[in-house]
C-alpha cells in the first residue's frame, strides 16, 4: 500500500474504473484480481486496447502500465481460440475508433500476459487469481526504476522530470496547454495545430486530430489527417473546397501529439513521434492526394525546451 491515503482523484479513477461490465465473469476476475493485490502504488486500466502491428487491434481485460503486464479472462465464448501470446488475443478492430487507436500500447510493451479461464470452478478461479498477484508483486520488486502511481502528479510534471517523451508512454495529456508548457509555450497560448516552439526554427509542436477515411474530419481548421498502419507515416489534405497543401519541403521537424481517448472515455493528447515532411504526395482515395510526413523518430529529449 501507498503510504498515504488516496486522494479523492484516486478514488474516482478506481470507482470508475472498476465499474461493472457487461460480463459478469470478466467483471468478477478482474475486481477480486484488483482487492487481491491490494496496492494503490499500482495503477490498474481496464478495457486497454493494444496494438498488434499488422493493423488489428487486440483487447486486455485489465492491464498494469507500469509493468507492462496484461490479464485476460477467458470465457466460454473464445476459450478454444486462445493461446498465451498477444497475437492470437480476440481482435477488435471493427468496434475500435481512431482516437482509441491512438491510446492503445504497442504490443512489444505487453511483456506477458496472465490467464484466467472463467469456465473454471470457483475455487480454481480463486487460485489461479492468487498466482497472478504473487506474479504482480514479484514484478513490481523486481522492477529497476519502479515509480509509483500517484494521480496528484500530472503527466506534464512526470514529463518535465524525466526530460524525454516516447512512443508508448502512459503520458494523456488532456489538452494541448498541458503539452504546451514542455516547449517553453505559455499554458494561455492561443488554440491552434501548429506552434513555434521557443528553441527556434528547428521543430514546431503539430497537435493534430486523426482519422480512419475521408468525411470524417472534425478538425476546426477543416484538415484531414490519416496515419499509415504501421504509424510511421502522417498524411494531410486540406478539405474540399481548400487550397491543396503544399508539398514543398520543410526546415523543421514535426513533433507530434495527436488526439486520443483514455479507457475512461476522456479526450486528450498522446505523444506519436517526431516526423518531417516527405515532400511527397499519395493518393489513399478518389480525392485529393495527401501530403506525406515520415516519422524521423519515436522519442524525444525536452530539456532543450525547458532550460
Amino acid at each position: 500500500m501507498a503510504g498515504s491515503g488516496p486522494t479523492f482523484t484516486q478514488r474516482d479513477y478506481l470507482a470508475r474504473t472498476f465499474l461493472a461490465s457487461g460480463k459478469r465473469f470478466e467483471n468478477y476476475i478482474v475486481n477480486r484480481v484488483w482487492h487481491r493485490l491490494d496496492d494503490l502504488e499500482l495503477k490498474p486500466v481496464t478495457q486497454q486496447y493494444v496494438d498488434r502491428g499488422d493493423g488489428t487491434y487486440a483487447l486486455l481485460d485489465l492491464y498494469f502500465p507500469q509493468l507492462n503486464v496484461g490479464i485476460e479472462c477467458d470465457e466460454a465464448q473464445h476459450l478454444a481460440t486462445v493461446d498465451a501470446d498477444l497475437v492470437r488475443t480476440r481482435a477488435v478492430t471493427e468496434s475500435i475508433a481512431m482516437d482509441q487507436k491512438v491510446g492503445a500500447v504497442r504490443a512489444e510493451q505487453v511483456t506477458l500476459i496472465e490467464r484466467v479461464a472463467a469456465t473454471d470452478d470457483i475455487e480454481s478461479i480463486h487460485a489461479r487469481i492468487d498466482e497472478i498477484v504473487d506474479v504482480l508483486r514479484a514484478r513490481k520488486s523486481a522492477a529497476p526504476r519502479f515509480q509509483a502511481w500517484d494521480p496528484a502528479v500530472t503527466d506534464t510534471h512526470r514529463a518535465r522530470d524525466r526530460g524525454r517523451v516516447a512512443l508508448g508512454d502512459d503520458y494523456f495529456f488532456r489538452a494541448t496547454r498541458d503539452i504546451r508548457p514542455l516547449f517553453g509555450l505559455s499554458a494561455v497560448t492561443v488554440q491552434q495545430a501548429l506552434y513555434r516552439i521557443a528553441t527556434g526554427d528547428a521543430s514546431r509542436l503539430w497537435c493534430i486530430r486523426l482519422v480512419d477515411r475521408a468525411g470524417a474530419s472534425t478538425a476546426s481548421n477543416d484538415i484531414e489527417n490519416r496515419v499509415s498502419a504501421d504509424w510511421t507515416e502522417i498524411y494531410e489534405r486540406a478539405g474540399a473546397g481548400r487550397t491543396a497543401l503544399a508539398s514543398e519541403p520543410e526546415a523543421f521537424d514535426r513533433i507530434v501529439f495527436a488526439r486520443s481517448r483514455n479507457a475512461l472515455g476522456e479526450a486528450g493528447y498522446r505523444f506519436l513521434g517526431v516526423f518531417h515532411k516527405a515532400a511527397t504526395t499519395r493518393s489513399l482515395d478518389a480525392g485529393a492526394p495527401f501530403v506525406v510526413h515520415k516519422r524521423m523518430s519515436d522519442a524525444l529529449d525536452l530539456r532543450p525546451s525547458l532550460t
